[in-house]
C-alpha cells in the first residue's frame, strides 16, 4: 500500500496552519474524545481558577491557560481520564466598580439611589446590570480559549452567580457554622474587630485580599508633643506616628513598663524657656542627637503609667456622652510597644488600629470614630470639615493639614518622609484604612497548625513557595472577614432573631423554603432581604445585610462546581464522596494566588475537612505557580504605559504553539517573564522553522522515492546498522525519557530545553549530515533506514510536543499516520485520527546506547574546536586540508571502539565537517606556541592539489545557490554549461556534477539555458548556465 503524503511548503504560515488545526479539531470533536477515551490509568483531577469576563483577556491569561492545558494534555496521553470543567467568576466588587463606572456613580450611596428615593427598586437595577456586565467580554474569552488550544469545557461550565452554586456556597459555610473550637464557639462567629476597610467601596476586606494591595509609598510621619498635666516643668511625651490623620481620635499613649525612659531638658527653640520631653532611652540619640540638652531623669516604663495629658484636639474631650471617657488621654501599658523606631512610645486610636483597640478594651478607654464610614472627618471636627482621611488623588492632603495646625500650636515636634508598605483596595486603588466596625469572621487563626500539616502534602512549583511565601502566610493566618457590606455577590446565608439570640444558617433554598414558606426564583439581593420568618420567642428572624467574600465563592468550587449537596446529580455525588473529584492533582495560577485562590481553596480544605465532609485537608496536590509577565525592559504591562501587548495580535503573527513554547521556555515558571518580539521571533527560528525544516524535508523526499512506512515502523519498531540512526534513535529514547520524567514532577522549563537541544541534533547534526542518504538515486538498504529512522524521529517527536505545540504535533503526526480524511490509511491496530488520541511515548531503553552517544558528543567536541581552529587560521570551511592529529584525550575513545565499520564512520564525519584528507591519531606535532594539551592539530598546508580542490568545492556552492536562484525542485536533473575554471573541471567535473544533479556537463554558454550568472572567484571570473532536463 502506497501511503501518499500531503505536500509539505518549506515556507509556512504558522497561523494559518493552526487555522486548519482547529477547524478539524471542531469538525471532529477531538476534545470530546480525548476527555472519552478509555483511560486505564484513572481518573486525574484538575480545577479551573475561574476568571471573570467583565475584562478583555490578556497576554498574562495566555500565560497561566498555557499551563493549565498543558499538564491535562500529557496526563491524557498517560492514560488518565481528565475532565476540565471550566468555570466563570461572576461576583464582586470588580464587576460592581465597573458597573459603577458605567453608570456614572461616584460612591456606594449612589447605587441605592439610581432609582431615586427607591433603595430596593435601585439595588434590583444594580444587580441587573451587574449579571449583565459578567458576560460583556465572553465572546472574546471563548475565542482566545478556542483559539491558543486550551481544552477545557466551556459548554458545561460552573457560574457562580448561579443559585445552584450559591446553594452549595451556603451548605459549605453552614457545615462551618457547625465547627466549634475548644471553648464551644462556633468557627463562624460576628465580632467587633478592626478591619481593613476600603471607603470607596463602603466594604471591609479580607486580609489575603489586603495582600494583594500593598505599595511601597512614602508618607509623611510625625513626632507631636503630649504636654503632661500637673508638672512643675511643661514636659511634653514625644508620640511618633506613621498615620497623622488618626490624631484626632487619639485618647491614650503607650509605652512599654519594661523598657527605660528618660526626661531631658533643653531650651525650647524660639521662646528661650526651659522644656522638658520623655522619650525612650535606646532612641534619645537619634532623636536629639549628642548634645544641646540634659537628662534629667532616667526610669522604667511604670512611672509614666497613669499619668494624664493634654489632648492635642479636644473635639471629644467634653462629649459626656462618651463611654468609658474618664479612661482617656492617659498613658497606658502595652506589650507591643518597642524601641524598633519612633520614640517608643505610641499614640493610640483604638477605632483605627488592631493592637490599639485591644488595648481599648483591655483598659475600656473611649473608641472615637471621627472618620466615618465614607471615609470623611466627622462633622464635630470642625477644623477638618470636608476633608477626607486618605484622598485617593493625593493620600497626604490630611496629614499635609494635620502637621499644619499641630505647628500652629506649637504641639509638632517634628516631621519626615517615612518610605513603608501601605495597602489599597485592590479593586480600586483606594488607600485603606483601619476601621473598628462588626463583620463576620471563620476562625482560620485557630487553624495555623492546620493549615501548615495540610500544606505538607502540597508539592509546589517552585517548590520555595512551599514554606516561603505560602508557608509564611499559613502561619500567619488572620481570622478571616466574610462579610461585604456591597450588593452583587452571594448573601450571607445568617439570619438573626431580633428579640432573642436566636441564630441560622440556611445551607438550602428548600430550608429556606420550609421555613419561609416563601419561594425564591433568585436569591441575590434585594429579593433575598425579604425573607423573614416568625422565631420560636416570638420575634422575627431577619437575614444579616451582607454579603460573602468573593473569595469564598472561589474557595468554594471542588464542591459548588457541581452544585453538591443540594442539586447534584447522583453519579457526581458518588465520585465526590468516593474522594474522586477531591483533591484536585493539578492547578495552576500566578503567584498572587498564594494570598487569593490558592489559600481561599486550602482554607475552605482544611475547614471542610475538620467537621468531616472532605477525605483531605489539602485542596489540591500540585501547584505550578507562575510568576509575572512583563515587557521587555521589566516593567508591569499596563494601558498607562502603552505597552500591552494584544494576544491575538501575536497569534496572527506567530501562531498560538510558538507563545506557548516561549511562555513554557523562557525560563523557570515562577520567575517574572520579559516577553518582546525578538524573544518570539527567536522561538521560531530555533524550534518551529527548525523542526518544520526537518519534517518538510522528510515528506518532499519520501513523496519523491514514493516512500510508504511499514506497519512495523509505523509502531515504532526500527532498526538501523548505520551510526548516525543508531546515535538519534539513542538520542531520541533519552529526550523521550527525560521529557516524561520532567513532566511527571512538573518541571515543563526543563522538558523545553532537552526538546529544544534534541531537535538541534535532528536538524542540525542528523539531517545535515545525512542529506545525502536521501538525495542519492538508488533504493538500497541505507536510504531504506534513513526514512525509517528520521520517520519514527519525527512521529514519535510529535506525540512528546504535543502537550506543548498541540497544533504543530497535530499537523507532522496527522499527515505522517492519521487515517483522517484516508480511509486506505486506517491502521486496523489502532485509532489514529489525531495526536491527541494516541499515548504518551515511551522510552525503548535496548535503543539507548549511552557509549555511542558520548563518542558522538566527543566527536562533536572535536568538530567545534576544528572549525574554531580553521576561523582563527583564516581558512574557509570550502578549502580542504591534508590532516588533522586527535591528542591523547580521543586516543581511548576510538581505541575502545569495538566495530572497524564505526570507527571509520566516525572518521568519514571528521573528514567531512572539518574538510580534511584524513584523520590520525598523536601523528603531528603540536604547533609552535600552542597549548601543550592541545587535543586538535591541523596541517595547514596547502598544496597545489588542495587548493584546486577548494576552488571545486566554491564552483559546486555557487551552482547550487544559482539552483535555488532559479526556483528549481531539488530532485531536477540539469545540464551545466561554465565558462572559467577550466582546470578545476578538468580535474572534478565527475564530482561536481554529481553535487549539482547534473546529468550533462559542457563547456561553454548554453543556448537554451534557463538560468545563467557570472560571478568571481578567487580573483577570476567564472559564468555558468543552467537548464532542467
Amino acid at each position: 500500500m502506497t501511503m501518499n503524503f500531503k505536500k509539505v511548503e518549506s515556507q509556512v504560515s504558522f497561523p494559518k496552519m493552526e487555522e486548519e488545526i482547529l477547524k478539524f479539531w471542531d469538525e471532529q470533536k477531538i476534545f470530546e474524545k480525548s476527555v472519552a477515551k478509555e483511560s486505564s490509568a484513572g481518573d486525574f483531577i484538575f480545577y479551573e481558577g475561574p476568571p471573570t469576563a467583565n475584562g478583555r483577556p490578556g497576554l498574562h491569561h495566555v500565560l497561566a491557560r498555557s499551563f493549565k492545558d498543558i499538564i491535562p494534555r500529557y496526563k491524557t496521553m498517560k492514560g488518565f481520564h481528565v475532565e476540565r470543567k471550566a468555570g466563570w467568576d461572576t461576583h464582586g466588587l470588580p464587576v460592581e466598580l465597573q458597573v459603577e463606572k458605567a453608570l456614572g456613580l461616584k460612591n456606594k450611596q449612589d447605587i441605592e439611589n439610581i432609582v431615586p428615593g427607591d433603595a430596593r427598586a435601585s439595588v434590583i437595577e444594580f444587580n441587573k446590570k451587574c449579571k449583565e456586565s459578567v458576560w460583556e467580554y465572553r465572546d472574546l474569552w471563548e475565542k482566545l480559549t478556542h483559539r491558543m488550544a486550551y481544552w477545557v469545557d466551556m459548554e458545561h461550565p460552573y457560574v457562580t452567580y448561579e443559585n445552584k452554586y450559591i446553594e452549595s456556597v451556603w451548605w459549605q459555610l453552614a457545615q462551618i457554622a457547625e465547627l466549634k473550637n475548644n471553648e464551644g464557639e462556633s468557627f463562624l462567629y460576628k465580632g467587633h474587630k478592626i478591619v481593613p476597610y476600603c471607603s470607596r467601596c463602603g466594604t471591609a476586606l479580607s486580609s489575603h485580599e489586603v495582600a494583594q494591595g500593598y505599595k511601597v509609598v512614602k508618607d509623611l510621619s510625625v513626632t507631636a508633643e503630649f504636654e503632661l498635666i500637673g508638672e512643675s516643668v511643661k514636659t511634653s511625651v514625644l508620640a511618633w506616628t506613621t498615620t497623622p490623620w488618626t490624631l484626632p481620635g487619639n485618647v491614650a499613649l503607650a509605652v512599654n513598663e519594661t523598657i527605660d525612659y528618660v526626661t531631658i531638658e533643653k531650651e525650647d527653640e524660639g521662646v528661650g524657656e526651659t522644656v522638658r520631653f520623655i522619650v525612650a532611652k535606646d532612641l534619645l540619640k537619634n532623636i536629639f542627637g549628642e548634645e544641646g540638652y540634659e537628662t534629667v531623669d532616667e526610669y522604667k516604663g511604670t512611672k509614666l503609667v497613669g499619668k494624664s495629658y493634654k489632648p492635642l484636639f479636644d473635639y471629644y474631650t467634653k462629649d459626656e456622652s462618651l463611654k468609658d471617657r474618664e479612661n482617656g488621654w492617659k498613658i497606658y501599658h502595652a506589650d507591643f510597644v518597642t524601641t524598633d523606631m519612633g520614640t517608643g512610645i505610641a499614640h493610640e486610636a483604638p477605632a483605627f488600629g488592631e493592637d490599639d483597640m485591644e488595648l481599648a478594651k483591655t483598659a475600656k478607654l473611649p473608641v472615637i470614630h471621627h472618620v466615618t464610614l465614607d471615609g470623611m472627618f466627622a462633622p464635630e471636627v470642625t477644623d477638618f470639615v470636608g476633608l477626607q482621611a486618605k484622598p485617593k488623588d493625593n493620600p497626604e492632603a490630611t496629614d499635609v493639614a494635620i502637621i499644619k495646625y499641630l505647628a500652629s500650636k506649637g504641639l509638632l515636634f517634628s516631621k519626615e518622609k517615612y518610605e513603608h508598605e501601605y495597602p489599597f483596595c485592590w479593586r480600586c486603588d483606594t488607600p485603606l484604612v483601619y476601621y473598628a466596625k462588626p463583620s463576620w469572621f471563620i476562625r482560620m487563626s485557630e487553624l495555623q497548625k492546620e493549615l501548615g500539616e495540610n500544606n505538607e502534602a502540597v508539592s509546589w512549583v517552585p517548590d520555595n513557595i512551599k514554606e516561603g511565601r505560602f508557608g509564611e502566610w499559613l502561619r500567619g493566618a488572620k481570622d478571616w472577614a466574610i462579610s461585604r457590606e456591597r450588593y452583587w455577590g452571594t448573601p450571607l446565608p445568617i439570619w438573626e432573631c431580633e428579640t432573642c439570640d436566636a441564630r441560622t444558617v440556611i445551607s438550602s433554598v428548600d430550608e429556606l423554603t420550609k421555613l419561609s414558606g416563601k419561594v425564591l426564583e433568585d436569591v441575590h439581593k434585594p429579593y433575598i432581604d425579604d425573607i423573614s420568618w416568625t422565631c420560636s420567642c416570638g420575634g422575627t428572624m431577619k437575614r444579616t445585610p451582607e454579603v460573602m467574600d468573593v473569595w469564598f465563592d472561589s474557595g468554594a468550587m471542588p464542591l459548588a462546581q457541581f452544585s453538591y449537596p443540594n442539586q447534584v446529580e447522583s453519579e457526581i455525588r458518588q465520585k465526590i464522596e468516593e474522594s474522586k473529584y477531591f483533591p484536585a492533582d493539578y492547578i495552576c495560577e500566578a503567584i498572587d494566588q498564594t494570598r487569593g485562590w490558592f489559600y481561599t481553596l486550602h482554607a475552605v480544605a482544611t475547614l471542610l475537612h475538620k467537621v468531616g465532609v472532605v477525605q483531605t485537608g489539602n485542596a489540591y496536590k500540585n501547584v505550578i505557580c507562575l510568576g509575572h509577565l512583563l515587557d521587555g525592559e521589566g516593567k508591569k504591562m499596563s494601558k498607562s504605559r502603552g505597552n500591552v501587548i494584544d494576544p491575538f495580535e501575536m497569534f496572527d503573527q506567530f501562531g498560538a504553539d510558538q507563545l506557548r513554547w516561549f511562555l513554557f521556555s523562557v525560563n523557570q515558571p515562577g520567575l517574572p517573564k520579559r516577553f518582546d518580539l525578538k524573544g518570539m521571533r527567536d522561538v521560531q527560528n530555533r524550534v518551529f522553522r527548525m523542526l518544520w525544516n526537518s519534517y518538510s524535508f522528510f515528506v518532499q523526499y519520501a513523496s519523491i522515492d514514493e516512500w510508504t512506512p511499514t506497519a512495523k515502523v509505523m509502531e515504532g519498531q526500527t532498526a538501523s546498522i548505520n551510526l548516525m540512526d543508531r546515535w538519534i534513535l539513542s538520542e531520541l529514547q533519552l529526550v523521550v525519557q527525560s521529557v516524561d520524567t520532567s513532566l511527571e514532577q512538573y518541571d515543563v522549563y526543563s522538558a523545553t530545553q532537552k526538546i529544544e537541544g534534541f531537535v538541534d541534533n535532528l536538524s542540525n547534526w542528523y539531517i545535515r549530515r545525512g542529506r545525502k542518504r536521501f538525495w542519492k538515486s538508488e533504493d538500497d538498504d541505507d536510504k531504506e533506514q534513513a526514512y525509517q529512522t528520521l520517520y519514527t524521529v519525527l512521529v514519535t517527536l510529535s506525540k512528546l510536543m504535543a502537550p506543548f505545540t498541540p497544533f504543530l504535533s497535530e499537523e507532522i503526526y496527522k499527515n505522517l499516520t492519521s487515517s483522517a480524511g484516508h480511509p486506505e490509511r486506517v491502521d486496523e491496530t489502532r485509532d489514529l485520527e489525531s495526536v491527541h488520541l494516541a499515548d504518551y511515548p515511551v522510552a525503548n531503553k535496548s535503543l539507548i546506547d549511552e557509549k555511542l552517544n558520548r563518542n558522538m558528543g566527543a566527536v562533536r567536541e572535536i568538530v567545534t574546536t576544528g572549525l574554531q581552529m580553521r576561523a582563527e587560521a583564516k581558512i574557509k570551511v570550502r578549502q580542504p586540508l591534508g590532516m588533522i592529529s586527535l591528542g591523547s584525550k580521543f586516543e581511548e575513545l576510538f581505541n575502545s571502539i569495538v566495530n572497524p565499520d564505526d570507527t571509520n564512520s566516525y572518521y568519514s564525519i571528521l573528514k567531512e565537517e572539518l574538510n580534511v584528507k584524513s584523520v590520525g591519531i598523536n601523528l603531528l606535532q603540536k604547533h609552535p606556541g600552542s597549548n601543550e594539551h592541545e587535543d586538535v592539530i591541523f596541517d595547514f598546508v596547502i598544496t597545489p592539489e588542495l587548493k584546486l580542490e577548494g576552488e571545486m568545492r566554491e564552483v559546486v556552492r555557487a551552482i547550487q545557490e544559482g539552483r535555488k536562484k532559479a526556483k528549481f525542485n531539488v530532485e531536477d536533473r540539469i545540464v551545466l554549461g561554465y565558462v572559467g575554471k577550466e582546470e578545476v573541471f578538468a580535474q572534478f567535473e565527475t564530482d561536481i556534477a554529481r553535487e549539482v544533479l547534473a546529468t550533462k556537463v559542457e563547456k561553454g554558454v548554453l543556448a537554451d539555458a534557463e538560468y545563467s550568472e557570472t560571478i568571481t572567484l578567487d580573483g577570476t571570473e567564472f559564468s555558468f548556465s543552467l537548464k532542467r532536463v
